[in-house]
This record gives structure tokens, sequence and C-alpha cells, in this order.
């Protein structure tokens, strides 16, 4: 068992959980608002494709409205909940970044209006959430 670092967009809090498998993965993604059973891993630093990552729901973009957040240095907005986890040589690991470090890069944006046309996604805040 390792730990990994869980972004709760819903209660708005970064902590740490146990991680033992991939399964874990989509357990920690899952929110009351919807059901994750597909994942993606966005890189935190792009120089290192062997370090830490945010694994979300690889789908979060696909319903009318969802919670989201940013991540400092992420050229976007992320949707439903975040799992941090290390990487090395391939194979899953702790996290190096702290619990501390990464609460300061994370901007909680609320539900979010999410509006699908042929132009792309836009995302609108809903409930005094942040743009």
């Amino acid at each position: 068992m390792m730990k990994a670092l869980k972004i709760n967009v819903i209660d708005q809090t970064v902590t740490e959980v146990d991680y033992s498998d991939y399964e874990d993965i989509c357990k920690n993604l899952t929110t009351s608002h919807k059901e994750v059973s597909l994942f993606t891993r966005v890189l935190i630093d792009y120089a290192d494709y062997d370090g830490d990552a945010i694994f979300v729901d690889d789908e979060g973009l696909l319903i009318d409205n969802n919670y989201g957040f940013k991540f400092e240095g992420y050229n976007g907005v992320l949707m439903g909940n975040g799992l941090v986890l290390g990487s090395e040589l391939g194979e899953t690991a702790e996290p190096d970044i702290t619990l501390d470090d990464l609460k300061k890069k994370i901007t909680f944006l609320g539900l979010q209006k999410i509006d699908m046309s042929y132009h792309g996604f836009r995302v609108m805040p809903l409930e005094g959430g942040l743009a």
C-alpha cells in the first residue's frame, strides 16, 4: 500500500489517501455527482514524463455540469476529482510533490456549466463558482 494525494472538488479539500492498484483511481475519482469508469493522466511537469501526474475523469467534460479545479502551470480546467500519483521507470509510485505544495497549486472552481458545441467545450461558473 502506498500514499496518493486526492483532490476532492465537492468538499474542496486535498488529502492523503491509500493507494494499492489502478482500481483505486476510479474509486477516488468517483463523486456523488458522477461515477468514473475511464481516466486520463495529466503530467504535473511536462519535462518529466516519468514523474508526478494528476489522474482525472476522462469524461468530465461530457456532462451538462460538473465540479472543477485549476492546477497552477496547466493551461486548462480539470473537471471532477483528481488523484496525484508518481511514476518511477513506468511503475506507479508515491508522488514527489508534497501535500502542502499541491494545496498551493490548486484553485477550486465549484460547480461549472459545460457547454459543448462543434467549437469545443466552454466552462462557465454556476452557484457562485469561479471562472
